[in-house]
């Protein structure tokens, strides 16, 4: 559904052209996104804040999610939450005039919901690369979609639950909007 709308955006907004493309200058400051994706079997929602460090090659990405913990919902039959909080480097290579490649790797602390795990902290690594694609800008402000797939690893066992699943580990498919400021 969410890359449906996103097309449609695409086939009604207008195109960059020669005049109004994005340029690396464009790039160059924070940007601000929403996005969601998949951990494995666990669906989240997410919101990051990425500075720039290295001038548009490089910047420093927060991130903050809630997980949806999918074998908490199959043997209590309502959903058991985790929060991840992440802080990584993203590194930039740019595709064409309306995308770029990036590269976002980083640690990773996730703090499950007391029914999941007697561990209050949770230390594990992400790695994820993707692309984003540059929608529209308007004035300082520019509007990407972006896509990526990764994998995240950490140690961590829903103890509390039958046959202590993992969760937090396995393969990342994220998509969201970033605006650049």
């Amino acid at each position: 559904m969410f890359i449906m709308t996103m097309a449609m955006v695409v086939a009604y907004t207008p195109v960059f052209t020669q005049d109004n493309a994005y340029t690396r200058e464009d790039i160059k400051h924070f940007s601000v996104g929403v996005s969601a994706g998949q951990l494995t079997d666990n669906s989240w929602i997410g919101l990051e804040v990425t500075l720039p460090v290295m001038h548009h090659r490089v910047g420093v990405r927060i991130t903050s999610s809630v997980h949806w913990l999918e074998a908490y919902k199959v043997q209590f039959d309502r959903w058991g939450v985790f929060s991840m909080l992440s802080s990584s480097v993203v590194v930039y290579s740019h595709i064409n005039e309306r995308s770029r490649l990036y590269i976002d790797l980083g640690p990773v602390l996730i703090i499950p919901q007391s029914g999941v795990s007697e561990k209050k902290v949770i230390t594990g690594v992400n790695a994820l690369v993707g692309i984003e694609v540059f929608l529209l800008q308007t004035g300082n402000t520019n509007l990407c979609y972006n896509f990526g797939i990764g994998i995240n690893y950490a140690d961590a066992y829903a103890d509390k639950l039958e046959n202590s699943p993992r969760y937090s580990n396995g393969f990342v498919f994220s998509n969201g909007i970033r605006f650049y400021f």
